[in-house]
């Protein structure tokens, strides 16, 4: 992990964890599957910002608010900012195939790649999402169908809600993804129902 940059861009900082919820909850990460250097688009977390969950939510009056993505205000973001170290925005840096994890009360967002890094490079992540697992056969099935459909889903695992189908193309062609060939990956259907 790298941190120092100054980085010019709209604020998506946001906290997928419940403000109703101030415990520590859930897991995210991420696997990059090209090397992250600096100034390339990256992921940007508030370092300690989890451990303010709590009193942001009593700050803002959040504490009964149920949603699970909270999109932060500049107001907010500057709360943060006046309680939290000087250089307390990390823009992860690393070799592709590393698992990057946070806790999920911490603020983080995706940032835009820099005029000035020395060379472009792609962003591209898997997400990953980890919590003691819920052996509840209806949400087994959601996150198989999810799997064998390509489907995104919502972070939290044990409360699988599906994106879309189509993604947003603003007007583009949606090119469907081929099929996939759970052979191809040394996977079985009873492989992925076991890991779901």
């Amino acid at each position: 992990m790298g941190g120092g940059h100054s980085f010019a861009c709209v604020s998506k900082l946001h906290c997928d964890q419940s403000f109703s919820n101030t415990f520590f909850q859930c897991v995210q990460g991420q696997v990059p599957i090209f090397d992250v250097r600096k100034g390339d688009a990256t992921l940007r977390v508030l370092r300690g910002s989890h451990l303010l969950h709590a009193d942001f939510a009593e700050a803002f009056h959040l504490k009964n608010n149920p949603n699970e993505w909270t999109a932060l205000t500049e107001q907010q973001i500057q709360w943060y900012r006046d309680r939290l170290d000087e250089d307390a925005d990390v823009y992860v840096q690393c070799p592709k195939g590393s698992l990057v994890l946070w806790d999920s009360r911490t603020i983080h967002d995706g940032t835009k790649p820099q005029k000035w890094r020395s060379e472009s490079n792609w962003r591209c992540t898997l997400f990953v999402c980890m919590k003691p697992r819920i052996n509840d056969d209806e949400i087994a099935k959601k996150r198989e169908n999810a799997f064998q459909w390509r489907r995104n889903t919502t972070h939290d695992p044990n409360k699988v809600k599906l994106f879309p189908i189509n993604p947003r193309t603003y007007g583009r062609q949606c090119i469907p993804p081929e099929a996939i060939k759970l052979e191809d990956y040394g996977l079985s259907l009873e492989k992925i129902q076991s890991l779901v």
